[in-house]
């Protein structure tokens, strides 16, 4: 993940934060140059304060987004003032409105990569937008207005896609078998813990199996790390439905 902020309202995104998808290896640069690391999870969480050559003080840490405390996202403060975009911009309460429809997209999909994304793209707009200060009130709700709505119309397209297919064919093609699938890889590694399980392998087979997935996963990008935990789960879920 790489996160870029302006330290200065208006100006050039000279701050970069990066971070892999468990939080570790943390990094913040400024203008291309390390200025401080975070090699954990608890480290990035309790966060840091250094000084910048120009003398302000620069907090960063990984938390709760101010005003959202269900959301996650980094902390930027310099001189005691958030800098925006960061988590620890308040985010307005009348966002949590279009916040909470995109979030229900999901919910009503029971999961699924590609409702997960459609939200978080939903909400991720939203955050950015409600917290423009330099546009009114009424511009910001309206555009956040628009990004729900097309979030749902595209959720609302996919499912359309999808059902003539379906019932034409009989059964169900591999894109409609892992659109619904999780997107995380602690549950979809539960799930093929469970599929192993049901199929009769023992717990030391299961735990070799599962250390052999987790190792490729470790040497792919958070994304391919899904796909390919995926197409796991698909291959041994298609095993037990041929037997």
């Amino acid at each position: 993940m790489k996160k870029e902020f302006a330290l200065d309202p208006g100006g050039p995104k000279r701050l970069t934060v990066t971070y892999g998808w468990n939080l570790a290896n943390a990094e913040v640069l400024l203008d291309g140059r390390k200025i401080a690391s975070f090699p954990t999870k608890a480290d990035f969480q309790r966060g840091t304060t250094c000084k910048l050559p120009d003398g302000a003080l620069l907090t960063v840490r990984f938390g709760s987004v101010e005003g959202a405390p269900l959301l996650k996202g980094v902390h930027v403060i310099r001189n005691g003032a958030p800098l925006p975009g960061s988590a620890a911009d308040p985010v307005p309460t009348w966002a949590w409105v279009f916040i909470i429809a995109c979030a229900a997209i999901p919910v009503i999909s029971v999961g699924g990569a590609v409702p997960v994304l459609l939200a978080m793209a939903g909400i991720s707009g939203t955050l950015a937008v409600a917290r423009l200060r330099q546009w009114s009130v009424a511009l910001r709700a309206g555009v956040c207005a628009f990004i729900a709505l097309a979030c749902w119309t595209g959720f609302a397209l996919l499912i359309s896609a999808l059902r003539p297919a379906t019932a034409a064919s009989g059964w169900n093609p591999p894109l409609s078998k892992t659109l619904f699938m999780s997107s995380s890889p602690d549950k979809l590694m539960n799930e093929i813990e469970a599929a192993y399980t049901a199929k009769g392998y023992n717990e030391k087979a299961i735990t070799r199996i599962k250390g052999t997935l987790q190792g490729n996963c470790d040497r792919l990008e958070p994304k391919q790390c899904v796909k390919f935990l995926q197409t796991a789960l698909l291959e041994i879920r298609n095993r037990q439905e041929s037997h």
